[in-house]
């Protein structure tokens, strides 16, 4: 059994958890800047958290996508992966500049939702081929999935 930052599906994990996080941000931010008018950090809070959102999610995602390589039944996974971390790139890079705050929004929401759902998807079929008893192709759950 493999442990630590090799563990099957940790890069899932972890990625399920900063997409998610993102969209916490993108849905909560809006909230907190009616709320708190005066403070005037919040733009430029605002500014370097999508870049950082970005650094965090790329090694993540492609960690996912190269461990979706050995697994043919993957490909809508791989699809998902690319296009959500398409998505936020480009949402990230040049949203501020290209497109008002809501196209931002929905796109970084839209590239999150994405990658949440390749790696979700990812995890379920790393499980299903990990634990299909092979003579019945029956699923056996277990606590690590």
């Amino acid at each position: 059994m493999t442990s630590g930052l090799t563990s099957p599906g940790i890069w899932d994990r972890i990625g399920i958890s900063v997409s998610g996080l993102c969209m916490v941000h993108c849905m909560l931010l809006p909230v907190v800047l009616v709320a708190v008018p005066l403070w005037s950090m919040a733009e430029t809070l605002h500014d370097w958290l999508h870049p950082l959102f970005l650094v965090a999610l790329l090694p993540i995602s492609l960690m996912a996508l190269v461990a979706t390589a050995s697994k043919p039944q993957a490909k809508s996974v791989r699809v998902l992966l690319g296009v959500g971390l398409l998505i936020i790139a480009l949402a990230s890079l040049f949203g501020h500049e290209a497109a008002n705050p809501v196209v931002e929004t929905a796109f970084t929401l839209l590239g999150s939702g994405l990658l949440v759902t390749g790696h979700w998807r990812n995890r379920q079929i790393g499980c299903v081929h990990k634990d299909a008893v092979p003579a019945t192709g029956t699923y056996q759950p277990h606590l690590g999935c």
